[in-house]
């Protein structure tokens, strides 16, 4: 499967790299982010279970960028 889920604890440590927090205070941060990016137009392809969060692949194309733009 593509779509393979990234749970909380993993998206915290990679958007707040070193920041130290409670478990919870890094699961609401990262519910408040998701919640904005939903709201910013990604509540289409933005699909969450219980084991974590993806990109459903089949509703969105993902172009890689240059950096050194």
């Amino acid at each position: 499967r593509s779509e393979l889920p990234v749970d909380v604890p993993t998206l915290t440590e990679a958007i707040w790299p070193g920041a130290r927090m409670v478990a919870e205070s890094g699961a609401a941060r990262v519910y408040a982010a998701v919640a904005t990016l939903r709201r910013l137009g990604l509540r289409e392809v933005l699909a969450r279970r219980e084991d974590g969060y993806w990109l459903d692949r089949g509703k969105v194309s993902i172009v890689p960028v240059d950096d050194d733009r």
